[in-house]
């Protein structure tokens, strides 16, 4: 581009530019002569035809294309203006041709504008090739402790982070090509992708990864890293590498395949992602729009699924090696175009999952198989909007909506390719509203598990009620624009189980029966170069079963926050003061912070960090802790090493930590812990 720029200026300067030196002018009417919607090659022959009446003595008329006025390049036959390409091609891309009547007082008035679509030079209508390289360089140049057991486990080292990549895009009449990858490469073995898998035999330089995608006349395919599934309970979101298909059938219907691996995945080994049968994950997916004339109006989508995982822990953790798989289908249909009122999501989903052999499992001992039959779930939100800008009394007005939920999941259900809580049924009703600038929300849900009514098994019956309002009071009147925004959140818990389990080895003790309640209030104001708030949290838990009547807790926060924002240096504090009451061993524990951080910028690309907190917390008056933190940071900017558009400017700091902590118990040694740290870093993006 910036090849370009100077070529046009060197044209400029040795062609005079075009101009109609035609007397008594009064009105100018240009027209493009070439097909405005069609992409042209840069090197076609693009006209101009002028007419009306003829220019005053002096003008002329000028032609910009894009943000480059490219007039000398034009030549005048007749009524027409012709760009010659032979020696210029025309720039690439999607730019607009603006036309000027450039008067003797040089005032320039648009007369006509016309878009132009340029291929590139291999044909495309859109090529970019974006790479990208990024180092950081991270280190500790000095560092203090008092005792030995805090030393770390290296005293000074540098770690070098290289992140690279490329991402390419390449587009044509109904085509589409586009590629993406990432890699890092570190200097330290333990921040590589795959140390926590590897150990010691993680490489350094990896994949994390990849997409490469091909799209034509609406039939796609993509390989590398991609998610799948918008199925609740089937599959919703499962991110892995593989490959996958998808398919535009009709103006109604979009059919999608993938084949992925069984576990989120990096490295540069199986590339693919299929390259392990007993851990891949089969899916399709059919998505239909009811309504063509109302495009999403009524939404349905049916899914397959068929899957394989093997376990995958890291090297240092220990675990019960296991397999396990799955089949099933889904259904979602969704009801409810922008502007309904009504708004429904309903999905039916149902899996098997069965425990597959496995001789890391068995370890040569004959288990006992596990076979799950086939288990259901589904689920049902519904919003119906009863009031949308209803206008109560001058420029008031009015929203409130109902919510509706409904969720079950059978005993036993299982999909490889989500996360779902199995054997619980839970229910819903809500309403949220605005009344001119007060919002209001309520909630009422009710959940119950052991669905099968096994004997053996606790039943627990949770009920909850949440509320809030938030209320600008400032807003509410101009003579009192210094008041704050007032908001107040509620949450109640009840969990209760039903019986004791027979047969269980349960008493009546182990049976839950608590009530749990959370008020929250906030007072926020914010003003021009200030904000501060005010923040009040009380917890309380009342456990109700036999035998454990006094295992009650209680809690407490206050917290008040002030910030500053100046032209130079911006401030901030932070006090706050918690306390926790446990009625059963009659201990308190009471908790005092204090925190404030200041930045100064001395000049646009150098900022003065400092920041300080300290805590003490004292326990049932008989320890007390004290701890203190500090920092103090030197951050440069420097925009000389931004060697690229596209790069950030590079970064240096410099930090000084320090951290101290003292810890006083009856019949126990004090402790005494003193440690800093000096660590440096630079960022430098080349593109």
């Amino acid at each position: 581009m910036d090849q370009f720029k100077h070529t046009i200026r060197f044209v400029a300067v040795a062609v005079l530019s075009v101009s109609a030196r035609l007397p008594g002018q009064t009105t100018t009417i240009v027209t493009a002569a070439f097909d405005t919607t069609k992409w042209v090659a840069p090197r076609q022959v693009i006209e101009l035809r002028v007419a009306g009446d003829s220019l005053p003595t002096g003008s002329r008329i000028a032609v910009v294309v894009g943000s480059n006025d490219l007039s000398a390049l034009f030549r005048v036959t007749g009524d027409t203006l012709r760009y010659q390409p032979q020696l210029l091609p025309l720039p690439a891309g999607e730019q607009q041709v603006a036309v000027y009547v450039v008067a003797a007082d040089q005032q320039w008035t648009e007369v006509a504008r016309f878009p132009l679509r340029v291929l590139t030079r291999a044909g495309y209508e859109q090529a970019d090739v974006l790479p990208r390289l990024t180092f950081n360089l991270k280190g500790q140049v000095a560092e203090g402790h008092a005792a030995a057991v805090d030393a770390p486990p290296r005293a000074d080292y540098q770690d070098l982070v290289v992140n690279t990549g490329l991402q390419t895009v390449h587009r044509g009449h109904a085509f589409a090509l586009r590629s993406q990858v990432n890699l890092l490469a570190t200097s330290n073995r333990q921040e590589a992708l795959r140390f926590a898998e590897l150990a010691s035999a993680a490489p350094k330089f990896d994949l994390a990864d990849y997409q490469i995608g091909v799209e034509r006349r609406g039939l796609g395919v993509m390989l590398g890293h991609q998610s799948f599934g918008q199925q609740r309970h089937l599959a919703s979101a499962f991110g892995s590498r593989g490959v996958g298909a998808s398919a535009r059938v009709g103006e109604r219907a979009t059919l999608s395949f993938v084949a992925l691996n069984g576990n989120s995945i990096v490295g540069w080994s199986n590339a693919s992602g299929l390259a392990q049968p007993d851990n891949r994950t089969l899916g399709g997916s059919l998505a239909l729009d009811i309504v063509p004339r109302r495009p999403g109006l009524i939404q349905l989508e049916g899914t397959l699924l068929d899957g394989a995982v093997l376990p995958r822990a890291g090297f240092n953790q220990g675990v019960i090696n296991d397999a396990e798989e799955s089949e099933g289908s889904a259904v979602r249909v969704i009801v409810g175009g922008p502007a309904s009122r009504l708004h429904v999501e309903a999905g039916l989903s149902r899996s098997r999952s069965d425990l597959r052999e496995d001789s890391l499992l068995a370890q040569g001992t004959s288990l006992v198989g596990v076979i799950r039959a086939a288990r259901n779930a589904r689920y049902v939100d519904a919003t119906y909007n009863v009031l949308r800008g209803r206008r109560l009394t001058g420029s008031t007005t009015t929203n409130l909506a109902v919510t509706l939920k409904h969720e079950r999941v059978d005993p036993l259900y299982r999909s490889v390719a989500t996360a779902a809580r199995a054997d619980v049924e839970e229910d819903g009703v809500g309403l949220q509203g605005e009344i001119g600038v007060v919002a209001v929300r309520a909630n009422v849900s009710s959940a119950r598990d052991n669905l099968a009514h096994i004997p053996s098994i606790l039943t627990t019956r949770t009920r909850m009620h949440t509320g809030s309002v938030a209320i600008p009071l400032a807003l509410l009147s101009s003579a009192a624009s210094w008041l704050p925004v007032v908001s107040y959140d509620l949450v109640q818990t009840t969990q209760a189980g039903e019986e004791v389990p027979a047969n269980g080895e349960f008493s009546a003790t182990h049976v839950p029966d608590q009530r749990s309640a959370n008020h929250s209030l906030a007072m926020q104001w914010q003003r021009t170069g200030w904000s501060a708030g005010y923040r009040l949290n009380l917890t309380q838990q009342d456990n109700r079963q036999p035998g454990r009547e006094k295992a009650d807790f209680a809690a407490s926060l206050h917290n008040v926050t002030l910030a500053i924002t100046g032209a130079k240096a911006d401030a901030s504090l932070d006090l706050g003061l918690d306390g926790a009451t446990n009625e059963e061993l009659s201990q308190r524990t009471a908790t005092r912070r204090a925190g404030s951080v200041i930045d100064w910028r001395l000049t646009s690309a150098l900022t003065i960090t400092a920041a300080f907190s300290y805590t003490v917390m004292t326990l049932a008056d008989t320890s007390r802790q004290h701890v203190s933190d500090g920092r103090f940071e030197v951050a440069q900017r420097l925009p000389l090493l931004r060697l690229s558009a596209r790069s950030s400017p590079g970064q240096l700091f410099v930090r000084f930590s320090r951290h101290d902590e003292t810890l006083s118990m009856p019949l126990s040694a004090a402790i005494d812990r003193h440690t800093w740290y000096v660590s440096t870093g630079l960022t430098l993006g080349v593109f």
